[in-house]
């Protein structure tokens, strides 16, 4: 859910009031009642507490007079609390989301683009690094050797488990192009393997 903040009436008589600093950034996570925001009016400076726990967004800058009653932010509450070791979603530059990484690897490819790939995803808690390189290419089928490898957003234990792991993609020629036919990764629990029909 959205929730519209809107300018509190510091007074009866006041109309407006300037957005003096704003204590949080565009996208961060705050808490209920914690405060986000001076405000000045002709009277006095006052805290603006946020009024749920969630990510915010701003819509009014610092210095900006702006009416009471008028919306200064939006929280969305249904976003979940960062944990202490997630990557920070701003330091992220360069990756990809988690549906652009299955195109990446899942999609048709020529024989001279085949495992080549190489990217980071980043699924908003965690980046990982894709990379593809060993190719075993045969008459009619391709096979292409990767490692997925953890490297940011995991606790200390969880990189203990395990960082590498790697994985298979079974590509079958049709044509040109080469389709994958299977997905095979090592992972914690044991193998899984992902087959196309």
């Amino acid at each position: 859910m959205i929730l519209e903040m809107k300018v509190p009436s510091p007074g009866e008589s006041i109309s407006e009031v300037e957005i003096a600093e704003w204590l949080v950034k565009d996208g961060d996570y705050v808490e209920k009642d914690q405060t986000i925001a001076e405000v000045d009016s002709d009277k006095a400076t006052l805290d603006l507490p946020a009024e749920q726990s969630g990510v915010i967004t701003l819509k009014a800058n610092e210095g900006d007079a702006v009416e009471v009653g008028s919306v200064i932010c939006l929280i969305d509450t249904s976003a979940k609390a960062p944990k202490p070791h997630w990557a920070k979603p701003k330091s992220q530059k360069g990756t990809v989301d988690p549906m652009t990484a299955i195109h990446l690897i899942m999609g048709d490819r020529i024989e001279k683009k085949l495992c080549k790939q190489k990217f980071n995803l980043f699924d908003g808690a965690r980046r990982i690094e894709i990379t593809l390189s060993k190719i075993d290419i045969q008459k009619n089928s391709a096979q292409c050797r990767g490692d997925y490898i953890r490297q940011d957003g995991y606790t200390a234990e969880e990189m203990k488990e395990g960082k590498v792991f790697p994985f298979t993609i079974n590509y079958i020629k049709r044509d040109n192009v080469y389709a994958v036919e299977s997905l095979e990764i090592k992972a914690l629990r044991g193998r899984t393997k992902f087959t196309r029909r």
